[in-house]
């Protein structure tokens, strides 16, 4: 049985929050948010793009390449306690096609919310409120839908009857 939580744990609407997860999460978070951000500044310092839809799509295809690097990233170093060896290669492709869903509507968020601010704030400030805004989002997926363990076991609980002293006597 593969563990639930595991390492220094946060409790927080009832749930348990393994904290080296969101270390992890967080860490793997910044590498790719980093990535996505080198991407859109350097296509935008070696081209002529300076329209709305031009940089809203840049900054659609910096997310697309992070967001893939994201998913190898989760897979092997976040989430791999998660691993299912049993499914093999169509597991990973499972996960896969998942993430790749929670990607799809993070980067449906994380444009609608990049599109709006670009048109009264300058390039980080947009960059990032995008990113915040797709944040928790993506956790929570990745948490309970992307890399959740589903159990089969039955669950088993155990009734410890005591005799009392008076039972013990006839």
């Amino acid at each position: 049985m593969v563990p639930i939580v595991s390492g220094p744990v946060l409790q927080t609407f009832g749930e348990r929050i393994n904290l080296q997860r969101v270390i992890k999460f967080l860490t793997v978070g910044v590498v790719c948010t980093s990535l996505q951000y080198a991407l859109f500044f350097g296509i935008l310092s070696t081209t002529w793009i300076e329209l709305w839809w031009q940089i809203t799509a840049v900054n659609a295809f910096a997310f697309i390449v992070s967001t893939q690097t994201n998913y190898l990233l989760s897979f092997h170093f976040t989430w791999s306690d998660r691993k299912k060896p049993a499914h093999g290669f169509l597991g990973e492709i499972a996960s896969l096609v998942k993430f790749n869903l929670m990607a799809l509507t993070s980067l449906t968020t994380n444009t609608f919310v990049f599109g709006l601010s670009i048109l009264v704030l300058n390039h980080l400030p947009s960059l990032v409120f995008g990113t915040v805004a797709g944040l928790v989002l993506s956790y929570i997926a990745s948490h309970r839908f992307v890399f959740a363990i589903k159990h089969h076991e039955p669950q088993v609980t155990v009734i410890i009857h005591q005799k009392t002293s008076s039972e013990g006597k006839a």
